[in-house]
């Protein structure tokens, strides 16, 4: 399996993680003794024999909305190159338009390509991107509680 290596240029949606509460359970000694190798199906620690408590952290955590979950009139007409994650701690995906009219995607196997960078001709294509996927941001918005936003620039990603 090969990998190809590609640029995009042109208008996108840089959609910030969600915030979502930590449900992983940690489980520790309720005497606090210091053991730390409790496993979730003890019930005594094995050092004090006291009793395990299982905790959730309470803390927020950022997660990748999924551009592959999206309501049926946008279903395939945006995609997330995984590199666009940006990993874990990644405070937002960009999403890149998978439809004509929108960018120009340049692959290593293309050969040489130019493509001008016009402001005038920038703006016009965020315009109607905006316009485009405004009902998307409402969606993102009452769903998720993120506010996505459209931007303009090259990405380079892998595919």
């Amino acid at each position: 399996m090969g990998m190809d290596h590609s640029v995009y240029v042109g208008a996108y949606l840089k959609v910030p993680h969600a915030k979502q509460a930590d449900d992983t359970v940690k489980h520790s000694c309720s005497a606090n003794c210091g053991f730390r190798d409790i496993r979730s199906s003890m019930k005594f620690c094995p050092s004090c024999g006291a009793a395990v408590d299982a905790r959730t952290s309470g803390a927020t955590v950022l997660k990748p909305v999924s551009c592959y979950a999206l309501p049926k009139e946008f279903d395939e007409k945006l995609w997330c190159p995984e590199s666009c994650y940006g990993g874990k701690n990644a405070p937002a995906s960009l999403w890149l338009s998978n439809t004509r009219g929108f960018g120009q995607s340049f692959s290593e196997h293309d050969g040489e390509q130019v493509r001008e960078l016009n402001p005038d001709a920038m703006a016009a294509e965020m315009r109607e991107f905006s316009v485009v996927f405004q009902p998307l941001v409402d969606w993102l918005k009452a769903t998720h509680g993120v506010d996505a936003t459209v931007h303009y620039g090259a990405i380079s990603y892998w595919s």
